[in-house]
C-alpha cells in the first residue's frame, strides 16, 4: 500500500492552471462570471451618473461616490449631497460606496439621522456592514439607544461587529454593561474586546482577561492592546 501512494503522481499548482485554461467548461464558466461583473459595473456607473453630475457640480469629479474616501479629498462642502442621495439610491452597491464616503468624522453630526434610517431599512448584508461602519465614525450618544439594540440582535448578522465599536465611542453609562455581556457572544466578542479597551474603563479588566488566550489570535492580540491601555488607566487614577 505504501509503495502506491509514493508511486501517485501530484499535480503541480502550475499544472492545474493549464489543464484548467484547456479546459473548455471551465473558461466557459469564467466567461461568465466576468460578464456578469462587467454588467454589474456597468449598472453601477449607471445609476451613479445622476449623483456623479451632481458631486462634479461641486467641483468633485470622481468615478463612483467611494473615490472621495479611497482618494483622501478634501469633500466637506459634498456631505449635504451624499447625505440627500443617500436614501434616494436603490442599487445597494451605490448606496454602499455613498455610506463609505460619510465614513468620515466632518459627516457628523449631519449624516447620523439618515445612516440610522438607511440601516432598519436595508436588506443587503454588505450594505448594511458599511452603513454601520459609517456609523462607527459619526455615531454621538443621541444613536445610542437604537445602535444598542441592533448590536445585541444576532439578526443583524456581521454588521453587529461595527456597531459593537460604535459602542466603544459612548459616554452613556449603559455603554459599558452592554459590551460586558457580549463578551459571551462569539460573533461579536472579540469586538467587544475592542470596544471596552476603547471606554477606558479600569473595571473591564477582570471582563477581558480571560480572552489573552482566546483560540483566536487577533482577538488575543486585542485583548493584551485593551489590557494594557485599561491596565495604564489604572495606574494613573
Amino acid at each position: 500500500m505504501a509503495s502506491k501512494r509514493n508511486d501517485r503522481k501530484w499535480t503541480s499548482a502550475d499544472e492545474l492552471v493549464r489543464q484548467l485554461e484547456r479546459d473548455p467548461e471551465y473558461q466557459t464558466r469564467i466567461a461568465e462570471i466576468e460578464r456578469r461583473r462587467l454588467a454589474l459595473v456597468e449598472r453601477n456607473l449607471q445609476d451613479a451618473q445622476p449623483l456623479l453630475a451632481q458631486l462634479a457640480g461641486r467641483g468633485f469629479e470622481v468615478h463612483t461616490p467611494a473615490d472621495l474616501f479611497n482618494k483622501r479629498m478634501n469633500y466637506r462642502s459634498a456631505i449635504p449631497t451624499l447625505i440627500e442621495w443617500l436614501p434616494r439610491i436603490s442599487n445597494p452597491d451605490l448606496k454602499a460606496d455613498v455610506a463609505r464616503a460619510l465614513s468620515v468624522k466632518w459627516a457628523k453630526p449631519a449624516a447620523i439621522p439618515v445612516l440610522l434610517q438607511e440601516f432598519e431599512r436595508a436588506e443587503d448584508d454588505l450594505l448594511r456592514w458599511a452603513i454601520a461602519n459609517a456609523l462607527d465614525v459619526v455615531a454621538d450618544d443621541s444613536a445610542f439607544d437604537q445602535i444598542a439594540r441592533w448590536a445585541a440582535d444576532p439578526q443583524y448578522g456581521d454588521a453587529r461587529q461595527m456597531l459593537v465599536l460604535a459602542l466603544g465611542h459612548s459616554n452613556d453609562p449603559a455603554a459599558f454593561d452592554l459590551l460586558v455581556s457580549l463578551l459571551s457572544d462569539p460573533a461579536v466578542a472579540g469586538h467587544a474586546v475592542v470596544a471596552l479597551g476603547n471606554l477606558r474603563d479600569p473595571c473591564a479588566l477582570s471582563a477581558i482577561e480571560p480572552f489573552l488566550k482566546a483560540e483566536r489570535s487577533w482577538i488575543r492580540a486585542e485583548a493584551r492592546r485593551a489590557t494594557k491601555k485599561l491596565s495604564r488607566v489604572s495606574e494613573r487614577s
